[in-house]
C-alpha cells in the first residue's frame, strides 16, 4: 500500500501542477474509496498490528493531505478530531 499511496501522490501532484484538477480528484476519489477504504482497511482489520495500524495512519495522513485542497473544511476537522493539529 505504501507504493501505492507515493504513486498516488505523484500522479496527483502532475495533474495539480497541469491544472487538470478534475483529474486529480477523480484519481483521488477512486482511490480513496475503491483501493484504500474497500480494499485495504478492510484487509488489514483482521490482521492489525502495531506496525500495521501506524503504515495505516500514516497513509491515511498523507490521503487526507492530498484531499485538503479539494476538501479543507472536512479534512481539517477531521485532522483536528484526530491529531489535534493542522494540516501541513
Amino acid at each position: 500500500m505504501v507504493k501505492k499511496v507515493q504513486a498516488l501522490v505523484n500522479e496527483v501532484t502532475k495533474y495539480l501542477e497541469l491544472y487538470q484538477f478534475n483529474y486529480a480528484a477523480d484519481r483521488l476519489y477512486e482511490f480513496t474509496w475503491h483501493e484504500f477504504a474497500d480494499s485495504y482497511i478492510e484487509n488489514i482489520k483482521v490482521r492489525m498490528t502495531k506496525e500495521s495500524l501506524k503504515t495505516l495512519e500514516e497513509n491515511f495522513m498523507i490521503i487526507l493531505k492530498l484531499l485538503h485542497p479539494f476538501m479543507p473544511f472536512i479534512t481539517e476537522e477531521i485532522n483536528n478530531r484526530l491529531y489535534g493539529g493542522e494540516i501541513t
